[in-house]
């Protein structure tokens, strides 16, 4: 989902804003994967009594299920409608100036950093089932390793947003662009429900 998202989003912003550079910088792509293909992979699920008593998978059955790739896809289609959403339109949300400056564009484009992270710590949630359930938050807080990363993504989150400017290109947020942020991120529950609810026929 989240290499889906990144690389549509690179795409797009970098041939669509004349004369400037994606809207995620390399050093941020490289945050996002260290979140989601390190940290991600060490919060792992512990077996649970409904999966123990799951019959096993065919050996014929793909190692990616179509339920899978709803989701993938699924999640990956709000992500980049979200994100170029809050690009393109966000400085008319936040009441920038029409000829924006370079501090408000900064400012702009670390909101589309920080909901995009957002969106992956909630689909981080999501991803914690991968079949139809509709509760993705089902023991979650008996997972103590689980909560301890994704704390520890958000926290670090913002303090790279707050002072990692020089290294991040990023600019500090007010607490309204920030509750905006998790809130954008906070889409992805909701958005996961409703994918959950899709047939697949």
């Amino acid at each position: 989902t989240v290499n889906i998202a990144a690389v549509v989003l690179t795409f797009v912003s970098s041939t669509c804003d004349a004369g400037e550079a994606s809207v995620l910088s390399a050093v941020q792509l490289l945050w996002v994967n260290l979140i989601m293909d390190t940290l991600a992979a060490l919060a792992t699920e512990r077996p649970t009594p409904d999966l123990l008593n799951r019959p096993p998978e065919p050996r014929s059955a793909p190692l990616v299920s179509r339920t899978m790739c709803k989701f993938i896809a699924g999640q990956a289609l709000l992500q980049v409608a979200v994100n170029l959403s809050l690009l393109f339109y966000g400085p008319y949300l936040f009441g920038f100036d029409d000829e924006i400056v370079a501090v408000q564009k900064a400012t702009m484009r670390t909101i589309v950093f920080t909901s995009f992270v957002f969106m992956q710590v909630f689909n981080q949630i999501n991803c914690r089932r991968i079949d139809n359930g509709l509760n993705p938050f089902k023991g979650m807080f008996q997972n103590p390793a689980f909560v301890t990363i994704t704390a520890f993504i958000v926290v670090t989150q913002i303090l790279l947003v707050t002072y990692g400017g020089a290294v991040f290109g990023t600019e500090p947020l007010t607490v309204t662009e920030w509750l905006v942020s998790v809130l954008i991120g906070l889409l992805a529950i909701p958005w996961g429900t409703i994918i959950r609810l899709l047939p697949l026929e």
